[in-house]
Order: C-alpha cells, then structure tokens, then sequence
C-alpha cells in the first residue's frame, strides 16, 4: 500500500526560528515583521507579514489562495542562510584568519 505524505502549504511564524526551514521547502510563511523576519518574508513573494493578530485572518485568507506559487522564491530566500552557505562564510573566516596569523 503506498504511503500518502501530506506537505504543509503555509506556515505561520511567531519568531524566525522555524522560518528558514520552511522556506527552504518552498512553503511561504505568515509572520510579525519582528527583528530579522522582514529580511526572509517579503510580502507576496516569500509570504505575508501581518502588523497584528487581527490582520492574521486576511493574510491566511489570502495565503490559501495565492501561496502555492510563491515555492520558488521561498526557497531562493532561506538559501543564504542554509547550512551550504553558512558553513562556507564560516570557512572563509577560519582562512582569513590563518592568513593574517
């Protein structure tokens, strides 16, 4: 019997840290522009960002409807702060530091 998978279409975010790894899955997020967030959700093309809990029913109306073809540029937006880009800018320090001692 083959085994149905059921993918998550929306997140809605409280604080960045889930943030990046739902984006890096194409998935677009609902969030409060609180401190790095606004940086990874760009408004209707990464997802939706709400200035209070009342506003959180229009953006998930609207998620619903227009979500799925954000994918693409959810995931363009986590890359620079997956784990290929940041072990890379870590090594580049390291080798920075090694030439300069």
């Amino acid at each position: 019997m083959p085994q149905l998978r059921v993918l998550p279409e929306l997140s809605v975010l409280h604080i960045l840290a889930g943030g990046t790894s739902v984006l890096v899955k194409g998935i677009p997020v609902v969030a409060t522009p609180v401190g790095a967030v606004p940086d990874l959700v760009v408004p209707g093309r990464t997802g939706w960002l709400v200035p209070t809990i009342e506003a959180l029913g229009h953006a998930l109306a609207d998620a619903v409807a227009t979500g799925r073809g954000m994918a693409a540029e959810c995931v363009a937006a986590a890359r620079p702060y997956g784990w290929d880009a940041i072990v890379d800018r870590i090594l580049a320090e390291y080798r920075l530091a090694e030439a300069a001692a």
